[in-house]
């Protein structure tokens, strides 16, 4: 009724490679779930997005001269208020 031999004649190469595909399309799943929905406050390419700066990457942005002290302090009192 079910074949013959071990679990329908599949065998255990069978069962090794069908573990395989399931692994592959469950990890394929699970890949496609978190690039459509993403978790933080990071965008697609795990970089943060405008506008969402923290403390510390407003003192190195400061540091590394990306923006001037009025931005700078501008934003600090943004991330103040917000908190």
């Amino acid at each position: 009724m079910f074949g013959t031999g071990w679990c329908g004649g599949l065998g255990v190469a069978g069962w090794l490679f069908m573990a395989l595909i399931w692994g592959g399309f469950l990890a394929i799943v699970v890949w496609a779930v978190l690039r459509l929905f993403p978790s933080g406050r990071q965008d697609a390419d795990g970089q943060q997005p405008p506008g969402q700066d923290t403390a510390a990457e407003l003192d190195r942005r400061l540091a590394a001269g990306d923006i001037d002290t009025g931005t700078y302090l501008r934003e600090r009192d943004r991330l103040a208020g917000a908190g």
